[in-house]
């Protein structure tokens, strides 16, 4: 799911961004670089998977090693990012819920959901549904926040993927918390 999601979104997100500017915004007051948006996609997405495929397929041993030393660091990335994010926001994150609370915690639930209902529906084990419905949950504020940050440089359109990265963190640690707890030996 991740590889496939990886490899698609670089190119869907831009096109999708840009149709939907021209269609529900005012197609004039916002320059969207799609080529650009699609080359950062590419580096910051495709690039690292590639490596991470290659480094698994002819360096298996080395990739075993590193692989703690990037989920540490991977980790220590993602507190970073959203300490900062809360940091960033704080003074204005009433007003921001106000705004887009309701609408984050439609599309988290819609999200989550149809996360969990297609894994079921495809017949997978639950531990696979909640990796699908953590991996869904997590992917997409990243991405909305690096067009709406890193494409458009428009604070105003970062709202709700700053919102959606804050709040998603809920179900997503509790989704963690849980499959933890399950996995963990009994005394």
């Amino acid at each position: 799911l991740t590889v496939v999601a990886s490899l698609i979104t670089p190119f869907t997100i831009p096109v999708l961004t840009y149709l939907s500017l021209q269609a529900f915004g005012d197609s004039g007051a916002v320059n969207f670089p799609v080529g650009q948006t699609v080359l950062r996609l590419v580096i910051v997405v495709i690039v690292p998977l590639l490596v991470a495929m290659w480094l698994k397929a002819y360096l298996p041993e080395f990739a075993g090693r590193v692989v703690l030393a990037v989920g540490v660091l991977a980790k220590s990335v993602f507190a970073a990012v959203i300490g900062l994010m809360i940091l960033q926001q704080w003074n204005d994150m009433t007003s921001h819920l106000a705004m887009a609370g309701i609408a984050v915690v439609a599309l988290l639930v819609l999200t989550f959901s149809a996360a969990w209902g297609l894994g079921k529906l495809a017949g997978l084990a639950q531990d696979d549904r909640k990796a699908i419905t953590i991996e869904v949950g997590m992917q997409n504020g990243g991405t909305a926040l690096l067009v709406t940050e890193g494409a458009l440089h428009n604070e105003q359109m970062s709202v709700v993927p700053v919102l959606y990265g804050l709040l998603m963190l809920i179900p997503v640690l509790m989704l963690v918390w849980f499959a933890r707890r399950e996995n963990s030996p009994k005394i």
